[in-house]
């Protein structure tokens, strides 16, 4: 086998996997029956290297096994242990007869679990990281691009066979919804049924001024690429209409079927294994790879701020049956995409820092994932409630508001602090769009300091926005003149009102 093509470190592992379950066995032995069984290391020895030439010779050494995922070389794995046990089987029915069955067995068992254990965790590891699948890039900016074909009048009989597949997939309350937004005879309108990228990618570029998917962004892999992908394809202000089921509409069907008891089970699993599984570090691509992405449970919020992040903006939201239907327009370019997944317990967000410098600030995710793109449409839809944040925000999660409360959200900004991009009592660093609310003499006199972990919020409590403006103001021109003695007195304020008002985050 050249050398190019040989896996030095599953080798070793190997090696390693083996000592580890002979040791275990001759230590359970020897505690056991208090007697040292050394013929059994020499034994187990031979057994590895049986193992071994067996692994060689089936191809779980070649390097191009480490590259073709999880599965193939899981049944690699099996197939080398099948051969190796009818070979052991053999050798210790006519040469080593006088050796327990059971130790073998043992032996190649132990050997099997942990295997497959460094096997798991070497691959998730690569799918965490995204090592084999680099998003594509876009351009900040686009030039304007118009529809380049004349619109025209499909035939009656092109309409009729379209409204009967229509009629078949999404029945006739389906097809009203569509012709209430779209306008299906038109023969730039297209109507796709795809999970799959090649049939979006060969589309002709700006020849449709609508796309419409009818194919549940439940059942699809790659949800981000082939919005942005769509996104390409459509002329400026182009329509895209896509379809799902909500884990809300979800959670309603499980609890009008089930008594509340068993409901909440079914739910509970159903949450676990369709929504949390799908977007924990270590299990995400397993879970595609089981699934192929099927049947995930996905919230409105996270389907709208995946429209958004890839360059759309919803203009209607429409519940038939099973389905939410969402009516959207390409308003831009995408936004940067980056191998990075937008799940996990902790995350970064850019926020506005001194001199306008980019802060990435460190939270506790207490939001649906791609909530931070929503925050002009929420504005748009809510507005601002008392204290400046969104009224009745549909972003923030239940076990979300609990940890607000508590501030547990707030607590890996210490990391911030010790990084130099925040000190301990400043105003909050703020996102593009709230920081678009502001004043322009207030936006400067902002960036002029770091922003803090501790706002000056809690010693005013302000309700409106024009209270807030005022308490920031206030607080930065005392600080411009008596930093340290203005921090300090801020400080002790926040205290006294945590303490003894019983301020709350919300």
């Amino acid at each position: 086998m050249k050398k190019l093509f040989f896996n030095k470190k599953l080798f070793f592992l190997d090696v390693f996997y083996w000592i580890v379950s002979a040791l275990t066995i001759w230590f359970w032995r020897f505690f056991s029956e208090k007697v040292v069984v050394l013929d059994y290391i020499m034994v187990l020895g031979g057994a590895m290297l049986v193992w071994i030439i067996i692994a060689l010779f089936l191809g779980r050494y070649n390097k191009y096994l480490s590259f073709t995922g999880f599965f193939p070389r899981l049944i690699r794995l099996i197939l080398i242990t099948l051969v190796f046990a009818v070979l052991t089987e053999l050798l210790s029915k006519y040469f080593i007869d006088w050796i327990s069955g059971d130790v073998l067995f043992l032996a190649i068992t132990g050997v099997g679990i942990l295997a497959v254990i460094g096997d798991m965790l070497y691959f998730s590891y690569r799918y965490a990281l995204n090592v084999d699948d680099r998003p594509p890039s876009y351009r900040n900016v686009r030039s304007p691009q118009p529809l380049t074909v004349p619109v025209q009048r499909l035939l009656p009989s092109d309409l009729k066979n379209l409204e009967n597949t229509l009629y078949s997939l999404i029945g006739q309350k389906g097809i009203n919804v569509l012709n209430r937004h779209v306008d299906l005879g038109a023969s730039t309108t297209k109507c796709l049924i795809t999970g799959t990228l090649f049939n979006v990618s060969s589309l002709r570029a700006f020849h449709y001024d609508t796309i419409i998917n009818l194919m549940p962004l439940n059942t699809i892999r790659g949800i981000n690429k082939i919005f942005c992908t769509i996104n390409t394809k459509l002329p400026d202000n182009g329509k895209f209409v896509c379809c799902f089921t909500s884990q809300e509409i979800i959670k309603k069907e499980i609890y009008r079927r089930h008594s509340k008891f068993v409901a909440r089970a079914i739910y509970f699993i159903y949450f676990i294994f369709r929504r949390v599984i799908p977007r924990m570090f270590f299990t995400h691509r397993l879970y595609f790879d089981l699934t192929n992405g099927k049947r995930r449970m996905l919230t409105q919020t996270e389907v709208l701020g995946r429209l958004y992040f890839c360059g759309f903006a919803v203009d209607d939201i429409v519940q038939e049956g099973r389905l939410l239907y969402i009516f959207a327009h390409r308003q831009k370019q995408p936004e940067p995409q980056v191998p990075k997944r937008w799940y996990g317990l902790f995350i970064q967000l850019p926020r506005i820092g001194k001199n306008y410098d980019i802060v990435n600030v460190y939270k506790t995710r207490t939001m649906h994932p791609y909530s931070e793109f929503l925050q002009q449409y929420i504005y748009e839809q809510q507005g601002l409630q008392e204290g400046g944040k969104f009224r009745k925000d549909p972003r923030v999660t239940r076990i979300g508001h609990i940890m607000r409360k508590c501030w547990l959200d707030e607590l890996p900004m210490v990391i911030n602090l010790l990084k130099g991009d925040m000190k301990l009592v400043g105003v909050r660093p703020l996102s593009r769009q709230y920081f678009g609310l502001y004043p322009p003499e207030l936006q400067e006199l902002r960036t002029r300091f770091k922003p803090g972990l501790i706002p000056p919020f809690y010693v005013d409590l302000p309700k409106t926005q024009e209270e807030i403006f005022d308490s920031e103001r206030r607080y930065l021109e005392a600080y411009e003149k008596h930093p340290f003695a203005t921090d300090l007195k801020y400080f002790f304020l926040v205290i006294y009102t945590i303490v003894f008002k019983r301020a709350r985050s919300n």
